[in-house]
């Protein structure tokens, strides 16, 4: 299994806890996202990594491409677009600003509690270590006697 695929079915961006967790990083920029749209947007913006060999090299800065897809279907262009440009490396990349849901995805990291994403019970950044998002350390480590 491909590490974006594990991080969408039970890493850091599980598509079971994460988009709750994108809503309360938009409400702490925001008000409470009534719109049935915002919801739509958290669900689908990262699915993109499904079967994405990584998800911090050339193929996972792709990934906004689905789920702007499927906005685009759903709500139209203007969403496709709210949702292509919640990757600052997307936005950067074609000289647009990056969209509201940047910042609520980002902060959904930091508002995401470790056992949420890991059973058992590792820290965040451990969990997403175990999953491949995250380099592991250069070298060796050695046992500390």
């Amino acid at each position: 299994m491909r590490v974006g695929t594990k991080s969408v079915l039970f890493g850091a961006h599980c598509f079971f806890i994460h988009p709750f967790f994108v809503a309360a990083g938009w409400c702490c920029t925001r008000r409470f996202p009534w719109d049935i749209r915002l919801w739509a947007a958290f669900f689908v913006h990262d699915l993109g990594y499904l079967g994405c060999p990584n998800v911090e090299g050339p193929e996972g800065e792709e990934h906004v491409r689905l789920g702007a897809r499927i906005m685009g279907l759903l709500f139209g262009r203007l969403w496709a677009d709210f949702t292509l440009r919640h990757s600052r490396y997307w936005a950067k990349k074609h000289g647009v600003s990056v969209s509201e849901l940047c910042y609520a995805d980002k902060l959904a990291f930091v508002l995401t509690p470790g056992l949420a994403v890991s059973p058992h019970g590792q820290s965040h950044r451990r969990t997403r270590r175990i999953h491949g998002e995250i380099a592991r350390p250069a070298g060796r480590l050695r046992r500390v006697q």
